[in-house]
């Protein structure tokens, strides 16, 4: 999994992202769609498990994130499968 987990993945209607948190640390959470159009924005993450939510995608499909100190100083990119609702 490298620096992060997406459970569980691909995703249906919810999955949680956790990486690794040292209190204190101010991240920024942005979703991209397989053009590059950042879908979604959160620059108030203080936690190291995140949810995500199937409302947050317009269509199934490949995205992909990345998760950033606010001072830049870490990276993490990944990549999400979102699945058709049930």
């Amino acid at each position: 999994f490298g620096n992060f987990k997406l459970i569980p993945h691909p995703m249906v209607d919810f999955s949680k992202l956790e990486f690794i948190y040292t209190l204190g640390q101010q991240w920024i959470l942005e979703i991209a769609d397989t053009r590059g159009f950042f879908i979604y924005r959160d620059e108030y993450v203080y936690t190291g498990s995140y949810p995500i939510s199937r409302d947050m995608f317009k269509a199934p499909g490949v995205y992909f994130f990345r998760l950033y100190l606010s001072d830049g100083s870490q990276l993490i990119n990944g990549k999400m499968v979102v699945m058709g609702a049930n």
